[in-house]
């Protein structure tokens, strides 16, 4: 791989990893939203669209320092 390329995936990686940190801040809000709900809200459709929310999130974040991990295996 040549230099260009290479600078071309660092940029890459490194608005990924910012925007990481934006998304696990909102995953932050939205399980600390989700933990302060009555037991009432939380047991019931409400809450159980909080939860399946939080679990897409967490999913996302996976998937993308999973994405960031192997560019940074490219990169290498």
């Amino acid at each position: 791989m040549n230099n260009r390329r290479r600078k071309q995936l660092t940029l890459i990686a490194s608005s990924l990893d910012a925007e990481l940190a934006i998304l696990r801040e909102v995953l932050e809000a939205e399980q600390e939203a989700f933990d302060n709900m009555p037991d009432g809200i939380r047991d019931g459709t409400r809450g159980e669209t909080a939860q399946q929310i939080i679990d897409n999130l967490e999913t996302a974040a996976d998937d993308l320092e999973n994405l960031m991990a192997t560019l940074g295996d490219i990169e290498n």
